[in-house]
């Protein structure tokens, strides 16, 4: 049966919460937003359609791209966190970036898109500035439909991707005497869906990278 409406248990409660919160009313709309809500501080205009994903490297850094059909579409814009101008533009990818992830010592940017292939953008090792940043890598199609998600492991000697096709594919993050970064596939699974979200433990179980899917 539908409960009928009661005002004056509706009075009660209001009178409740406002003794625990100390207020003798509850707050208005605008008061919530100044003090919930993050203040907006400035607007950074570069991309010609709608924002896809982006990622920050600390207070650095961040990178941006948008919804693409073609390669300048596709292009990712790095910004400088401190005054928030653009410092590089990326290219590399033909259509939509889906995900984009920082590595831990902001040395190295993975980008993945619909185009079926990633990008390892990366710096060269006698600088920090990151408008020296430079395609590393395009991975011949690592996955047979869109890429959807990227994750590096929290030592940033692997590195993670998922895709439609329903499949996810480990890969190496740093150099070694047998591969370069992305060079090969270490390893793949496969799921009975799409892998749409990828995430790493902030640190190591056993000496093994946890990934959760």
């Amino acid at each position: 049966e539908k409960e009928k409406y009661d005002p004056e248990a509706e009075s009660e409660l209001a009178s409740f919460g406002a003794e625990r919160s100390g207020a003798t009313n509850w707050p208005l709309e605008e008061e919530l937003m100044q003090s919930l809500v993050w203040p907006e501080s400035s607007k950074l205009y570069g991309h010609g359609n709608d924002l896809s994903c982006l990622t920050v490297f600390k207070d650095r850094m961040m990178a941006s791209a948008s919804e693409a059909t073609s390669a300048k579409d596709a292009e990712i814009i790095l910004w400088d966190c401190q005054n928030y101008t653009e410092l590089k533009r990326l290219p590399g990818h033909d259509l939509t970036i889906t995900e984009l992830a920082f590595n831990h010592s902001g040395t190295a940017l993975l980008s993945v898109s619909r185009d079926r292939t990633f990008c390892l953008y990366t710096l060269p090792p006698d600088t920090s500035d990151p408008a020296s940043f430079t395609l590393l890598l395009r991975s011949p199609t690592p996955h047979s439909r869109a890429l959807t998600s990227v994750a590096w492991a929290p030592d940033d000697a692997l590195f993670a991707t998922g895709a439609r096709d329903k499949t996810l594919a480990v890969w190496p993050g740093t150099a070694s005497s047998l591969d370069a970064p992305g060079s090969r596939k270490l390893g793949s699974r496969k799921f009975e869906a799409a892998v749409t979200a990828l995430g790493f433990a902030p640190r190591r179980c056993g000496g093994r990278a946890m990934l959760a899917v």
